[in-house]
């Protein structure tokens, strides 16, 4: 199965168990520059945590579960970046 076709079964369990959610991300740039972004998704930590029977072994044995997880850390490094990018002016 190509990556593409994996990674829109994944989106559509995502999906069905409400998971993904819209995340606007606004940054200010070390010249007072004002930076906004649409379109971001992120996981909803909350009813991932609280997911259960069939649905938490299947995000298990598909490895969503794992997936989910560096989808959301990943959203913790943006502020690291922004921090670099300031840092460089």
């Amino acid at each position: 199965m190509s990556g593409n076709k994996r990674t829109e079964i994944f989106i559509n369990a995502l999906v069905e168990h409400d998971l993904i959610e819209p995340v606007q991300l606004g940054i200010t740039l070390s010249g007072g520059e004002q930076k906004r972004f649409d379109g971001l998704y992120s996981i909803n930590e909350s009813k991932l945590a609280a997911l259960t029977g069939e649905a938490l072994e299947q995000f298990h044995s598909k490895g969503y579960m794992q997936a989910c997880y560096l989808i959301s850390a990943s959203m913790g490094h943006i502020q690291k970046l922004v921090e670099w990018k300031k840092a460089r002016g």
